[in-house]
């Protein structure tokens, strides 16, 4: 049994992407696992600790952060999460967990967003 969560935003700009993208995410106890240019995997967690843990963000987890350029420059980012339960009752917080963690990388992309030019 997997909990799922997705994510997905615009950006205006996608310099500085990959820096921000991994240091948000380490910050919150997550491994880079894999990268290409536009997908970072990262991993967290164990499967063991669903267990003995009721932590969700202690299970192991898989999380796809995915970046695509529009013609008008822009950039939507989106992250999809996949936790291993191993069966662990599924709490109603568990999915709004995650996606306040993408919630986050979107509102740090933002701050960094240049100004709309006129």
């Amino acid at each position: 049994m997997a909990i799922k969560a997705h994510v997905s935003f615009p950006v205006r700009k996608s310099r500085g992407l990959d820096a921000n993208i991994a240091a948000h995410f380490a910050r919150l106890g997550y491994r880079l696992a894999e990268k290409s240019p536009n997908e970072w995997v990262f991993h967290r967690g164990s499967k063991f600790a669903s267990l003995w843990r009721c932590d969700i963000r202690s299970f192991a987890t898989t999380l796809r952060v995915r970046s695509v350029s529009n013609s008008s420059g822009d950039t939507r980012v989106s992250c999809d999460w996949e936790v291993w339960t191993f069966g662990t009752p599924k709490k109603e917080t568990d999915s709004t967990m995650l996606e306040a963690e993408g919630r986050e990388l979107k509102s740090l992309l933002r701050r960094t967003d240049p100004p709309h030019s006129t």
